[in-house]
C-alpha cells in the first residue's frame, strides 16, 4: 500500500473518531437538547404584587365606611367629604301678620311666609300683638295659618312658622386602587431514581 493511500486512511479514521467524540460530548452535555431529562432547573419564588394604582373616578358612600374590598388586589383610600348639599332649606321660626289686603274669615290667604314676604309681615312678638292663641283657628293650633275674629270681609289672619333646621347630605369620597398578583413557583420534590 502506498504512503499516500495510507495517509488518506489515517485522515479518514481521525475524522470519524472526531465526529464520534463530538456526538458523545453533545449527548451528555447539560445544555444538550438530546438529553433524556431535558428540563430547566426549577427555581422557587414567592408571590409578588405590583404597586397600587389609582383606578377610575372617586366612589361616594353615604356613610364613612370604605366600600368592600377583596383584600389583596383592591383597596379604597379615603379622599375626603363633599360639601354639604342642601336637601331641604332651613326655616326660621316666627309669627307673621297678613298685610296683603282685606280677606274675610271665609277667604283665607293662599300664600304663606317666609316664601311670601310681600303680603306677610313678620311680628316682633312671639304671638300676634293683641291676639291670643285661643282665637279662632284654621288649621293646627300653634302652627300654620290661623285667624282671629269672624268678619266676613276683613278678618285678622296670622301665620306661625316653626323653626326647622336645614336638611343636608354629605357624601364620603374614596379612591379605588388596584394591583396585580404574580403567583410564585413551587418546585416539585426531586425524583428518587435510585
Amino acid at each position: 500500500m502506498s504512503a499516500a493511500l495510507r495517509l488518506k486512511q489515517l485522515l479518514f479514521i481521525a475524522a470519524a473518531l472526531a465526529l464520534v467524540s463530538l456526538g458523545l460530548v453533545a449527548a451528555f452535555s447539560p445544555a444538550s437538547p438530546a438529553r433524556a431529562d431535558d428540563t430547566a432547573p426549577c427555581v422557587e419564588t414567592e408571590d409578588s404584587y405590583t404597586d397600587w394604582v389609582n383606578e377610575g373616578d372617586q366612589i361616594r358612600t353615604e356613610e364613612n365606611n370604605a366600600p368592600g374590598t377583596d383584600g389583596d388586589l383592591v383597596q379604597y383610600v379615603f379622599v375626603g367629604e363633599t360639601a354639604p348639599e342642601i336637601i331641604t332649606p332651613g326655616v326660621t321660626g316666627g309669627h307673621y301678620s297678613w298685610t296683603g289686603g282685606n280677606r274675610g274669615v271665609g277667604n283665607p290667604p293662599t300664600t304663606f311666609p317666609p316664601a311670601d314676604s310681600v303680603n306677610w309681615t313678620k311680628n316682633t312678638d312671639d304671638e300676634p300683638p293683641g291676639h291670643l292663641i285661643s282665637a279662632t283657628w284654621s288649621g293646627t293650633p300653634g302652627t300654620g295659618l290661623h285667624v282671629t275674629g269672624n268678619s266676613p270681609t276683613n278678618a285678622s289672619w296670622f301665620y306661625t312658622v316653626s323653626s326647622v333646621p336645614a336638611v343636608t347630605d354629605t357624601d364620603f369620597l374614596w379612591q379605588k386602587q388596584v394591583r396585580t398578583l404574580t403567583e410564585g413557583v413551587d418546585c416539585p420534590p426531586p425524583v428518587d431514581t435510585g
